[in-house]
């Protein structure tokens, strides 16, 4: 019976520090690099955004810009979306 309540505690063990490498390692997938393209992005679009509320006239060059910029078709396509709203 102690052999068995030994096996248990080390299988218990081993799969706790797994468990444990795997969250780590998820938590660790999301870098800050990462975090601070969303954040450039979010400004680069807040501008645009008010740029063209306020009817500025750089605004159709600032779309223009932003699609050639663009690291994905989903961005590509915001930018004149973002015009139509």
């Amino acid at each position: 019976m102690t052999k068995t309540n030994s096996y248990i505690n080390k299988l218990l063990k081993i799969t706790l520090i797994g468990c444990l490498a795997i969250i780590a390692i998820a938590i660790q997938s999301c870098t800050s690099k990462q975090r601070n393209e969303g954040t450039a992005y979010d400004d680069s679009m807040r501008w645009l955004d008010d740029s063209i509320a306020a009817l500025a006239p750089s605004a159709p060059q600032a779309i223009e810009h932003g699609m050639r910029e663009a690291n994905d078709s989903i961005t590509y396509y915001e930018y004149p979306l973002a015009e139509l709203i």
